[in-house]
């Protein structure tokens, strides 16, 4: 009988961290969630697999033929139960606290609607509680609005609404509205995939009139930093509302910390924009931003750190021509990256800094030894490469590494979406600047406009240097 472990199964196992694998085996030895010693056995050889697989192969073995008796259909069923157990776990501990008071208010509010005062007290007390636990923010100001409008609900009933009640409703409900408005603005906006040109207004002029016009930006902190995230993405001409966002990114402790994650990162994003539109400056101001988000653990994730964000921090650090804190960065970080992509990812990067520093040689070998499965990985590796061929005048290894792309781009069109035509743009830049005359004035200056008018193109500084 085949015992293969079933692919969602797997799948799902492939996505845990360190931290969750051992809370499932936890959640799995307590008799409240589990009773079966076989799921807990099951559990226990698939997570750790990779450390001794011959050894938990045999285990694994054993344990199905023990509890299946050779009956495809019970194994069939301990690989769903456990995969069930382990949606379990995971519902449960992603139950973050504005859930929590969700249900504490929907409590208060089937007590009330049964005429039970000392257990309505009870629930706001306890709803209270949970309430001093919960940062500010777009999440904080909702749960705010809809508590006091709970509460106003049993003055609607009796009809002794007051004005003063109905205006502290009025400006919870009106910070709440604000505040969404502006967190989905700063969101579709700092969204490559649409267009800000396709984006409706709504009634969100209406809001930024609103604010502008009264002073809601200078007394409530969270609002301000929404507001100028808002400006800051809206447009990079807008110098004045990026200065105003960095000065109120002190303030980010106040909010959630997925919130203060996301506003950090539209603030690095602002900055990437600037150095793309042509602002250089930006470069150490974003790598600024990357400390602060490092050293407040805003871009790590379980203590981990994207492998894109490292990457990022690299490349802005050469782009600013500061190679020791690229170097000084790596020897501090590269620990952190997960797993599975630290490898390779660390490999492209130290190849990156070999080449700014005209390392040729360490920087192919660092190339050769970076293995990954993403395409976009790969490629950034193969179009490192590339460069290294051209500045070592291997041109023959170049056309060949070229036709090897060409040939890779096409194998893969569907994924590649947008970045398909990019790159098939700077393969074919790559081959015409080969065919030109390097004594021609007139075909160099003609390339480097044509390269300069092509949208969405990659390596554009490197194609005109070397046709300068």
């Amino acid at each position: 009988m085949n015992y293969s472990v079933s692919k969602q199964l797997t799948t799902l196992l492939g996505s845990l961290d360190r931290e969750e694998k051992s809370g499932i085996k936890q959640f799995l030895r307590s008799p409240h969630h589990n009773q079966r010693e076989e799921l807990t056995d099951f559990a226990e050889i698939l997570l750790d697999y990779q450390s001794s697989k011959a050894s938990n192969q045999r285990r694994l073995i054993r344990l199905a033929e023990r509890t299946t008796k050779g009956k495809a259909i019970k194994w069939h069923l301990l690989n769903s139960d456990l995969l069930r157990k382990i949606e379990e776990y995971l519902t449960e501990r992603s139950e973050r606290l504005p859930t929590l008071i969700g249900r504490q208010l929907d409590l208060k509010y089937g007590l009330r609607s049964r005429q039970q005062p000392q257990r309505v007290a009870a629930a706001a007390r306890r709803l209270n509680k949970q309430l001093e636990k919960l940062p500010d923010g777009v999440t904080r100001s909702r749960i705010d609005y809809q508590v006091a409008w709970e509460e106003l609900s049993e003055q609607l009933a009796v009809r002794k609404l007051t004005a003063e009640a109905a205006n502290s409703v009025r400006e919870l409900h009106e910070r709440s509205t604000l505040l969404e408005a502006l967190q989905l603005a700063c969101e579709s906006l700092s969204t490559r995939t649409i267009d800000s040109g396709a984006l409706a207004p709504g009634l969100l002029p209406i809001y930024l009139n609103h604010l502008e016009s009264g002073q809601l930006i200078a007394t409530d902190r969270v609002l301000a930093i929404y507001y100028y995230c808002y400006r800051t993405m809206e447009s990079v001409e807008n110098e004045a509302a990026f200065h105003q966002l960095r000065q109120r990114l002190v303030d980010l402790p106040l909010l959630d910390e997925r919130e203060a994650t996301d506003i950090l990162r539209m603030a690095i994003n602002a900055c990437i924009r600037r150095v793309n539109n042509n602002r250089p400056e930006f470069n150490e101001v974003a790598l600024d931003l990357y400390d602060l988000g490092l050293e407040k653990t805003y871009l790590l994730d379980h203590g981990q750190l994207s492998r894109f964000t490292y990457s990022n921090v690299i490349a802005l650090a050469l782009k600013s021509d500061n190679p020791s804190r690229a170097q000084s960065f790596m020897e501090r970080f590269s620990s952190l990256l997960p797993a599975e992509f630290a490898q390779s990812t660390e490999a492209l990067n130290r190849a990156r800094l070999a080449y700014h520093e005209k390392r040729l040689g360490e920087a192919m070998d660092w190339l050769q030894s970076a293995k990954d499965q993403d395409v976009l990985t790969t490629l950034n590796i193969r179009i490192l490469q590339m460069r290294v061929y051209y500045e070592l005048s291997e041109f023959r290894l170049l056309d060949a590494h070229l036709d090897a792309l060409d040939i890779y781009l096409r194998r893969r069109k569907d994924s590649l979406d947008y970045h398909y035509k990019a790159y098939r743009n700077l393969v074919g830049f790559v081959r015409r600047f080969r065919r030109l005359n390097p004594y021609d004035a007139e075909a160099l200056k003609a390339f480097r406009e044509k390269v300069a008018s092509t949208e969405g193109l990659p390596e554009r500084g490197w194609l005109v240097g070397i046709a300068g």
